[in-house]
């Protein structure tokens, strides 16, 4: 079963690795695709129905969303925050705070798939900073300032 796992998250990184050199996928500004957020809805769903432990596995697919944003903006701290999640959570989350044995490969693919694009996005699309901040920029008064209220709270309280 972990071969399959592995071999199908294989092809999809060769998948999209092709599209990119044959500039065939489509080089538009998204923050979040609807894929993306399904598949996080799924596995929070899934803590849900399966484990005791749903909030705080929900928080930990919430941090990796808004680190998935980072990185399709550009951010090169987003990379940083997301290679300190991944072993956060390998290394000290799962195994200790909540004693859940889990599997490495289901988990390892789960991360592939919604890593994977934009962290090559970095390199092949050719949108300048200001093009991959469009969607956010674009976005209506109030909820640009919503965003901009939540980051300075959380400033505020790591004050």
């Amino acid at each position: 079963m972990n071969i399959l796992l592995v071999s199908s998250i294989a092809v999809r990184c060769f998948w999209n690795i092709l599209e990119r050199l044959m500039h065939m996928a489509p080089s538009h500004p998204t923050l979040f695709n609807m894929c993306e957020f399904l598949e996080m809805l799924g596995m929070s769903i899934a803590t849900l129905i399966c484990d005791r432990h749903f909030v705080d596995i929900s928080l930990l697919i919430l941090a990796l969303s808004i680190t998935l944003i980072a990185i399709r903006l550009k951010s090169y701290l987003g990379v940083l925050n997301f290679l300190c999640i991944i072993i956060m959570a390998s290394v000290l989350y799962f195994p200790k705070i909540l004693q859940i044995r889990i599997n490495p490969f289901g988990l390892i693919v789960f991360l592939v798939r919604l890593a994977f694009e934009p962290l090559i996005d970095l390199y092949f699309v050719g949108l300048t900073l200001l093009e991959r901040w469009e969607p956010f920029l674009c976005k209506s008064t109030f909820l640009r300032r919503i965003v901009i209220l939540g980051v300075l709270v959380i400033e505020v309280r790591a004050i």
